[in-house]
């Protein structure tokens, strides 16, 4: 006579111990991840505004003379002039599309121009990076 409970297989305990390990490795992993990713992000987004702004520097070269005290050029102005090959360039960080302007003075102390980077495009308002930050 062969017996019924020969059957293999884990036990409901087993299984359970299993879950519970993978859940406080995922608890351990998560935040990890997370970080990792959000910084990868934040460095994609400055490496995109370093871009932009180096085009508005080269922007700046061209079409703006020295003794101009202020001038606002937008993102789209530069693309207009073909100083961004790509289309519209996204953030990163939220997906939404880098438009804004560029407020570019020039620094007789130094004898450079000075960029900041404003979200609206009448370079007024919220500042986004400054030429500190860009560094």
């Amino acid at each position: 006579m062969k017996k019924i409970n020969e059957e293999k297989g884990f036990t409901l305990t087993e299984l359970l111990a299993v879950l519970v390990v993978l859940a406080i490795v995922a608890m351990i992993a998560y935040p990890i991840i997370t970080k990792t990713i959000n910084n990868s992000k934040k460095k994609a987004q400055i490496a995109q505004y370093k871009e932009v702004r180096e085009q508005a520097r080269k922007y700046a070269a061209m079409y703006i003379a020295g003794d101009d005290p202020d001038t606002c050029v937008t993102i789209d102005q530069i693309k207009a002039e073909g100083f961004l090959e790509r289309g519209n360039i996204k953030d990163p960080m939220d997906g939404s599309f880098i438009n804004g302007s560029f407020k570019i003075t020039w620094n007789d102390d130094f004898n450079q121009f000075d960029y900041v980077y404003y979200i609206a495009t009448t370079c007024t308002g919220t500042t986004k990076y400054t030429g500190d930050e860009f560094n």
